[in-house]
């Protein structure tokens, strides 16, 4: 395994007392049957431009707007970034029904470490500064834009860490989904269409295990 501890991010904003996720922590995904069969026709699994997701708080620090010498301005890579969701929960009915798509819900294991060891393997341009896995910290929207509005005060950093925690924070309203998320910051300003980031894998050895749903027909 390579992953660089580093790189395994749990943010404590909130100074709430958390479980620490760690390498060998295990994570679940929930999803249609198709999306599964894919994986294993293609070989690829697959991440998102939070911009494709339904709340509107979601990237909320890079799409805000910043004061530089007096003049608005914006991230220009704020659309650089992918993300796929996981949970550290392993039953959840709200998952299965919000995730699955109705009765085709299939649920897949890993471990934290196997997932980004997967991603980092298969990035050649500065892995350690382009591939992240953290845990999610639910917050208030007041605690929300608090975040956003003093996070990269002391400036962006180096390591890609400061741009990575922008996408582990979220409502409170999901704080059931107890959310893991895999995170890759794009070094080449990946084209504005191109709304997802491939990277080939061996799902024989990113998952360990898989669960049918019993409503399944």
């Amino acid at each position: 395994m390579n992953v660089n501890i580093n790189n395994v991010l749990n943010l404590n904003f909130t100074n709430k007392k958390r479980k620490l996720i760690t390498p060998s922590t295990r994570i679940y995904r929930t999803i249609n049957r198709q999306r599964l069969f894919e994986m294993f026709e293609n070989n690829k699994n697959t991440l998102v431009r939070p911009r494709c997701w339904k709340d509107k708080f979601e990237n909320l620090a890079l799409n805000s707007t910043i004061l530089i010498n007096g003049e608005k301005a914006d991230f220009d890579f704020k659309d650089d970034v992918y993300c796929q969701c996981w949970s550290t929960s392993n039953a959840s009915d709200a998952i299965w029904q919000i995730f699955s798509e109705g009765k085709d819900g299939i649920r897949i294991r890993s471990t934290v470490g196997t997932l980004l060891d997967s991603l980092i393997a298969e990035t050649n341009v500065y892995p350690s500064i382009s591939c992240f896995i953290g845990r999610v910290e639910y917050m208030t929207d007041g605690q929300l834009r608090q975040f956003a509005e003093s996070h990269f005060k002391w400036g962006l950093g180096s390591d890609g860490k400061a741009i990575a925690e922008t996408l582990l924070i979220k409502r409170n309203a999901f704080i059931h989904e107890k959310e893991v998320r895999l995170i890759y910051l794009s070094q080449d300003h990946t084209p504005i269409e191109k709304d997802c980031h491939h990277y080939t894998v061996d799902p024989h050895n990113l998952i360990d295990q898989i669960m049918i749903a019993n409503t399944m027909s």
